[in-house]
């Protein structure tokens, strides 16, 4: 194959490639460019919409600005009358923010005595779960549930032994399931 022949072999291809390339910029061109006459076009139209609607409305509004002036010297009035309470407000306000503070404000010994006292609750409402089944002589669903429950809040708060004494003796007391109460073995 002759030098010339390998020249137009590669060349001829890339020469299509760029006709091919150059073609397409145009035609990609073009409808951008149509895109965005139309898309300008388009906006004008709105805005001319919008700045007759403003007239529209303005219009009446213009004709009211004399007792909108009127209203305007009234609230000037009013704010110059009300300077002298804006000391005691802003005192008041001083205050209500210290004591937002001091409320928002809670220590980890609070925090210690809080969980403690939650725990010495749950405790008790234990208890009187237990011991309100105790003399029914069963445990109903709910009865169950809050039991469980309240005893997972009291472990997770420190609970100690005695409730788990406690937990264990409720296991014995029979279920009442819709009515009718099962009856076990006593140990």
């Amino acid at each position: 194959m002759e030098w010339y022949q390998w020249v137009m072999m590669f060349g001829g291809t890339a020469l299509v490639g760029l006709i091919i390339a150059d073609i397409y910029i145009f035609f990609k061109s073009r409808s951008k460019k149509a895109i965005e006459k139309h898309r300008h076009a388009k906006e004008q139209d709105e805005r001319a919409l919008i700045a007759d609607v403003v007239k529209e409305v303005m219009a009446p509004s213009c004709s009211n600005l004399e007792s909108i002036k009127t209203e305007v010297i009234n609230v000037k009035t009013d704010l110059e009358e009300l300077k002298p309470i804006k000391a005691d407000v802003l005192a008041v306000k001083t205050e209500i923010l210290a004591v937002k503070k001091e409320v928002t404000t809670i220590k980890k010994e609070d925090i210690k005595l809080l969980a403690a006292a939650n725990r010495d609750s749950l405790r008790n409402q234990l208890l009187t779960v237990f011991r309100e089944c105790q003399a029914k002589g069963y445990k109903t669903t709910e009865d169950i549930r809050n039991f469980e429950y309240m005893f997972d809040s009291y472990k997770a708060l420190g609970g100690n032994s005695f409730m788990i004494d406690i937990a264990k003796q409720m296991e014995h007391i029979p279920p009442k399931v819709e009515g009718i109460t099962i009856i076990t073995d006593k140990e």
